[in-house]
């Protein structure tokens, strides 16, 4: 095999046989599939459990009046056994997802001025922002 040159990298690498690669002492595959599972679990039963939560009134928020049942064509009571499934489990966030959790549970701020633009002042007084300005200027608040 002729070896390439290249001005910014030098010799091109050599093909050469590999070794094949053996599997660490006392890891087979049982194993990581097995842990692989339970990670995976852990994980998605962190976000089935608020997904319950949060479609709990599901009904009165659709129209036609769809609850998770319908919407799943389960029963009341398959739902109720994963509802106390999980409320069992006891789930403890991983640090990222209680960091992430808690920053979403914060109440919306009364003004974000990327969003809502400069705070001007009125004829009475009071600071509002343009966009709120606009808003009730068309009508719209």
């Amino acid at each position: 095999m002729e070896e390439q040159h290249c001005a910014l990298h030098g010799p091109a690498p050599v093909d050469r046989p590999r070794r094949p690669t053996m599997p660490a002492r006392g890891v087979s595959f049982e194993i990581v599939k097995d842990a692989l599972l339970k990670t995976a679990l852990e994980y998605t039963d962190i976000f089935r459990k608020p997904l319950l939560d949060y479609t709990a009134d599901m009904a009165a928020n659709t129209l036609g009046d769809w609850t998770l049942t319908k919407a799943l064509f389960v029963t009341e009571e398959r739902v109720q056994i994963v509802r106390d499934e999980l409320q069992a489990l006891n789930l403890q966030y991983w640090p990222c997802q209680k960091a992430f959790h808690q920053l979403l549970s914060q109440p919306t701020p009364e003004y974000h001025a990327p969003c809502d633009g400069r705070l001007v002042t009125l004829a009475d007084g009071t600071r509002v922002s343009e966009l709120e300005v606009m808003l009730k200027t068309q009508g719209l608040i």
